[in-house]
């Protein structure tokens, strides 16, 4: 079984970005990719 995408978060820069990572990081059955921006 693998997992899928359930939704995805888009910003820009400056917009508080980094902080809603590390508030949704500490969410354990949220995952956040260590590498910030994926391509």
């Amino acid at each position: 079984m693998t997992k899928k995408v359930k939704f995805v978060i888009g910003g820009a820069q400056k917009c508080g970005m980094s902080v809603l990572s590390v508030s949704l990081r500490a969410h354990p059955e949220i995952f956040i990719p260590a590498q910030k921006e994926l391509h």
